[in-house]
């Protein structure tokens, strides 16, 4: 699953209890969809028309992906706030960032991706013990590579 489908999944929540609503949920659900509806009636012209646009992008998925996005919202839900707060504050900085460095960080992602599980625990236990040395170690290593680079 993409992490932008996540996302708009997560814009469209109120559109979900208010459909939930018009398809007959229950009695329970009615604290919960009174209070989605009065977040949607707050929204901007505008920012209703976007909802309602990643509404129809949600619904144009295949039910494999729209299953699969459910249940990564389900699994994010389930999260504690402190947790849900780093990944909405991580996919922020993300959406600002130029470009070119999106292009780099989903390259890099891909790479990861299709990595042997070997080789990506390699890289891991690299990590530990670079995050183990000591700050003036750490500098030095960097500098370093940096100076590599720019030859």
């Amino acid at each position: 699953m993409k992490r932008r489908q996540f996302v708009q999944l997560l814009s469209i929540v109120p559109l979900i209890g208010l459909q939930a609503k018009a398809q007959g949920a229950g009695a329970n659900d009615d604290a919960f969809l009174k209070g989605q509806k009065q977040k949607w009636e707050a929204l901007s012209p505008e920012q209703k028309a976007d909802l309602k646009k990643k509404w129809e992008n949600f619904k144009a998925l295949t039910p494999e992906k729209k299953k699969t996005l459910l249940a990564s919202f389900q699994k994010y839900k389930q999260l504690p706030p402190e947790r849900q707060a780093e990944l909405v504050k991580n996919w922020n900085r993300y959406k600002n960032l130029p470009e070119d460095r999106k292009a780099k960080i989903r390259d890099n992602y891909l790479r990861w991706k299709n990595m042997s599980p070997e080789k990506r625990e390699q890289i891991k236990s690299k990590l530990k013990m670079y995050k183990s040395l000591s700050p003036q170690r750490r500098d030095a290593i960097r500098k370093r590579y940096q100076d590599r680079k720019r030859k």
